[in-house]
């Protein structure tokens, strides 16, 4: 404390007060005495209340890698004005945590690509299934017109005309016939005997499938048909009940299974390469804050350990005054945003005004005192303070 009457000098006036009261009383008119329960009213007389300080940024941060390493390049120095995410440092040996991020982008590539063929493969055999569907559906509708047609009345009418058919192909058979008698005996190369000989045997040809023609249409024939067209029928009928059953499953999406490997792929090729991107960003110290670089304890070739602090970065825009003194007599006398003159000891001549930020609520006990930090947040600033610079704190009354 700077400025605080000590306990003595408190008892010393208190004293004083008392022997003049009685004097007083000796001469004057007796007052009356309250009763019981009527506060009584005293004139204090205290002087302002003030603490030590230190000047502090108002923000600040001390950086240190993640990652131990070789420091390889420094690209800051002391006083530099940084922004933040602006690189103050890197550290060597990145090849190996370079090559670590190109094979997780590329696997991570191939596992989406994966993931999409499962799609773009589902479209495909979904066309496939509904034209398998679409083609048994005509197949069923084929095969019962064929059954129909084996089963009715048209099949009567059209072995007759087949029989008609057969007579004519007979006539025909039997011209060729008369007519290639004539020249069967003529040379090979002749070329009368070439022609008939040609339309004898197309004679014959079409005779013969007249004869079959006619016979299936009959008798033993039809039954063979229409046996034909049934075992046709529950043939192409089972047929499109299994399209109809593969495009129903197609159409549900892919396989689950499938789909949660692919997943499961893609998350696990994710992950790998987040931990490699941070691993190679270990190996790079980047400003947290906007603000000034106030030190640097590395050098270009030399070890660190990750976790030590290496650089100190700090806002100096406003200041702050912490307290370090406040004792838990006084720190009952002081509230937020109380008003407050500081003296910095290096800058006598200049009286900065503030307020009171924050009270701490957790206390330290120095020289066996129990004492409280108070933060003071200062108005405007000079261009000589420094961090740490001592300073004189007066909590004005209200």
């Amino acid at each position: 404390m700077r400025t605080r009457p000590h306990l003595p000098q408190r008892f010393l006036m208190f004293v004083l007060i008392v022997i003049l009261s009685f004097i007083c009383a000796a001469c004057a008119t007796p007052t009356p005495v309250p009763t019981v329960g009527e506060p009584l009213e005293y004139e204090i007389l205290a002087s302002a209340l003030t603490a030590d300080g230190r000047v502090i940024p108002q923000e600040w941060v001390q950086l240190s890698f993640s990652a131990s390493g070789i420091v390889s390049e420094v690209v800051v120095k002391s006083g530099d004005l940084v922004k933040k995410n602006d690189v103050l440092a890197r550290l060597g040996n990145r090849q190996a945590a370079e090559a670590a991020v190109s094979a997780a982008q590329l696997e991570l590539l191939l596992a989406e690509q994966a993931y999409q063929a499962l799609t773009d493969q589902l479209k495909v055999e979904q066309l496939r299934a509904l034209q398998s569907l679409y083609d048994a559906r005509q197949a069923v509708n084929g095969a019962e017109n064929r059954l129909e047609y084996w089963q009715g009345s048209t099949v009567e009418a059209d072995a007759d005309l087949a029989d008609a058919q057969v007579i004519q192909a007979e006539d025909r058979l039997e011209t060729a016939q008369e007519n290639y008698e004539d020249y069967k005996d003529e040379d090979r190369d002749d070329l009368n005997r070439v022609r008939f000989l040609e339309e004898l045997a197309n004679a014959q040809l079409a005779y013969d499938n007249a004869i079959r023609q006619y016979e299936s249409l009959v008798d033993s024939g039809k039954e063979f048909n229409l046996d034909q067209a049934r075992s046709a029928l529950i043939i192409a009928q089972d047929q499109l009940e299994q399209a109809q059953e593969q495009y129903d499953e197609i159409s549900k999406g892919p396989d689950p299974k499938a789909v949660a490997t692919a997943e499961a792929r893609q998350q696990a090729a994710q992950s790998q390469l987040v931990a490699a991107q941070a691993n190679l960003e270990a190996l790079t110290l980047r400003a947290v804050i906007d603000g000034e670089v106030m030190g640097i304890h590395l050098k270009v070739g030399e070890q660190v350990v990750g976790g030590s602090p290496v650089i100190w970065l700090a806002d100096i825009s406003q200041w702050l005054v912490e307290t370090d003194n406040l004792t838990e007599i006084d720190v009952v006398e002081i509230g937020l945003g109380q008003k407050v003159e500081v003296v910095v000891d290096a800058l006598p001549e200049i009286t900065f005004a503030g307020e009171v930020l924050s009270i701490e609520q957790i206390y330290k006990e120095q020289r066996g005192d129990i004492t409280y930090t108070a933060n003071i947040l200062m108005e405007g600033s000079d261009p000589r303070l420094r961090w740490g610079m001592t300073c004189a704190v007066t909590f004005l009354n209200p």
